[in-house]
């Protein structure tokens, strides 16, 4: 993992576990959002107050982590040794089952309800990848607070329940 440089004001994290979506793993990977930060603030700023044992990130979004690295950025050698990378670096890789799977109709009905208050307030809409999806999934199954940069995902997780964290929002 490159280590690379995070936000200007990172804020501290809440209490422990948290679970890693791909965006937040990706914007810590990729050279044009790294451009785009203070460099004086890295990922170990951010986890300093954060025992990393009690991160964790799904298979599921592991593998999107690097798809993402292979196809967009054209990282093949990150993209083959970011489990690898991430686990060194003490954040575990769990498994994502049928416990967790049982949580994505819940997923899916939030993002419908959000889509339409944010269409009758004629606000712009996102949209929840499969990724997402299972990230929120397996982070309300374990109740995990989900870190993550995606504001729809942010305002999804609210209408669910469960914490997220954008250590970008400080």
């Amino acid at each position: 993992m490159s280590g690379g440089p995070l936000s200007a004001t990172p804020g501290v994290p809440p209490a422990t576990p948290l679970l890693l979506d791909a965006c937040a793993v990706l914007s810590w990977l990729d050279p044009d959002e790294q451009e785009t930060v203070d460099s004086r603030v890295r990922i170990d700023d951010v986890f300093a107050t954060v025992d990393l044992t009690d991160v964790s990130i799904a298979v599921p979004t592991l593998v999107e982590v690097a798809t993402v690295l292979s196809r967009k950025f054209r990282l093949d050698e990150e993209a083959r040794s970011i489990g690898d990378d991430l686990d060194s670096a003490g954040i575990r890789i769990v498994p994502f089952g049928v416990e967790e799977a049982s949580r994505v109709p819940d997923v899916l009905h939030a993002e419908e309800i959000t889509r339409q208050v944010e269409l009758d307030a004629g606000r712009k809409v996102g949209r929840l990848s499969l990724g997402d999806r299972i990230a929120m999934a397996a982070a309300e199954s374990r109740h995990d607070t989900l870190v993550t940069t995606d504001q729809f995902v942010v305002r999804v997780a609210q209408r669910l329940g469960f914490d997220t964290y954008d250590y970008r929002a400080g």
